[in-house]
């Protein structure tokens, strides 16, 4: 073998050995970064990680209730003898002139509205501006007065009305099961019937997301005066919640709804529908 052929085979053991070298220092300095990725990712989940019960509802009327009295569902937990999320103190935007307070009924407790007159507000919609118009609301500020009209009946000048929303936010010991939630954590009480949905592609997901939806039947009780062509509408919202922080905001939540439109004067209980979607977002391995 001439001194040729051993030069370019020690290059080419020379070249391996570097290859090697490389790949090692590659593999090392990947799997260090991948060990950091790892440790700043738990660390960050760790302490941004929470959990929130909400609980809301929004009420809006046509015109002018008298002498109204309501029990809507409420969050319990069912495996604790029907034990209470909250109490009145937890509300927010509470009218001041309605009456809150925790009453068991026939269909488990509830809570009860009582107000001797419920009046919602309708305003205008807001009116185009000109450019001219718009200039000179960028230099002075007008009143809202200016801008819309109030009042108390609906009409073609005032078609908006304006909702009462009240409820309640309570940040809870992480983790809540969102996955499924009957039995381990809160979920509006009454509920009857509770069936997995047939038709559940509401809303198309990835394929990390997938939502259970399911629906139920629930009780309200209404009592009030007013003309027969009052329209009232409840909405009473229920959500448990977990997000966290990791190069990003993630979470997963289930959410449960009671919707009902009433017409006229009521007096007595009403079967309403209710519906539960579970398992909604993300979840770590």
């Amino acid at each position: 073998m001439d001194s040729f052929s051993k030069k370019g085979r020690g290059t080419r053991n020379k070249g391996l050995k570097l290859a090697g070298w490389l790949s090692l220092i590659l593999v090392i300095f990947f799997g260090l970064f991948a060990a950091f990725w790892s440790f700043q990712s738990e660390k960050s989940y760790k302490e941004s990680l929470r959990s929130d019960y909400k609980y809301e509802v929004s009420f809006r009327s046509s015109s002018k209730l008298q002498n109204a009295s309501f029990y809507l569902p409420i969050p319990v937990f069912e495996n604790e003898s029907k034990k209470l999320l909250l109490s009145a103190e937890d509300f927010y935007g509470q009218p001041p002139d309605w009456n809150f307070s925790f009453e068991e009924t026939k269909h488990g407790p509830m809570l009860k509205l009582e107000a001797k007159n419920i009046q919602s507000v309708f305003h205008s919609l807001p009116k185009p501006l000109s450019e001219n118009e718009e200039l000179e609301k960028k230099e002075v500020s007008k009143p809202d007065s200016e801008t819309f009209k109030e009042a108390y009946e609906y009409s073609e000048e005032t078609p908006v009305s304006l909702p009462f929303n009240f409820g309640a936010r309570l940040n809870v010991e992480p983790l809540l099961n969102t996955q499924n939630p009957k039995g381990k954590e809160a979920l509006l009480s009454p509920k009857y019937g509770l069936k997995l949905s047939d038709n559940d592609q509401i809303v198309s997901h990835s394929k990390e997301i997938n939502p259970q939806f399911y629906y139920y039947e629930s009780r309200i009780y209404a009592k009030y005066e007013t003309s027969a062509e009052t329209l009232v509408e409840i909405d009473v919202s229920f959500r448990g919640s977990n997000s966290w922080w990791t190069f990003g905001w993630a979470g997963n939540e289930y959410k449960d709804r009671v919707f009902v439109k009433l017409r006229g004067a009521q007096e007595g209980w009403i079967p309403v529908e209710g519906s539960l979607i579970t398992a909604d977002g993300n979840y770590r391995d």
